[in-house]
């Protein structure tokens, strides 16, 4: 049951409102992030679509296949080889290259478009703001792993507790 005692043991909260609270500001937090990550994105692609950039074929390859290895690395997670992807998908690794090619060339478009600007405007990072921002983005997804964690952990071991189960069962079901 959502409690208290399932709030205070879940991370630094006291109550079961603030728990929720901490969630509600997290979701409002996300969706501002993610509603600029739209507008920009749209800016970007629009400088990059009309840029006349001129690159070679390389990078576009280089990029080709950085998506494709990532594609490759999430059907491992499913114990899916890319083998049998393309088997179940009808298409060949040259079908897929070709699928995929029109958006590494924006993505490389867009690398340099970004490159070429803050060269422009001396747009330049330093080392301490860098490591700030590593810092902040590992500690920001390691408690969010973990939080995530305890709650299911929480979850399922509620879920396990004599008044879930079936009735006349005295463990979880299989």
């Amino acid at each position: 049951d959502l409690d208290d005692e399932f709030a205070q043991s879940v991370g630094e909260f006291d109550t079961v409102d603030e728990l929720q609270e901490r969630i509600r500001d997290n979701l409002r937090r996300d969706g501002a992030v993610r509603e600029f990550d739209r507008i920009t994105g749209e800016i970007l692609n629009q400088l990059a679509e009309n840029s006349t950039i001129e690159f070679p074929n390389a990078m576009v390859q280089h990029e080709i296949d950085d998506r494709l290895s990532r594609l490759e690395d999430q059907l491992k997670m499913y114990g899916i080889n890319l083998d049998a992807y393309y088997e179940a998908t009808g298409k060949s690794r040259a079908e897929m290259e070709d699928e995929v090619r029109g958006e590494a060339e924006l993505a490389v478009r867009r690398s340099l478009v970004i490159t070429e600007y803050a060269r422009l405007q001396e747009i330049q990072v330093t080392n301490e703001e860098l490591q700030m921002e590593v810092t902040m983005a590992m500690e920001d997804a390691g408690q969010n792993a973990t939080q995530f964690c305890l709650i299911r952990q929480r979850l399922f071991l509620s879920l396990a507790e004599p008044s879930h189960l079936p009735k006349g069962s005295t463990s979880p079901p299989n």
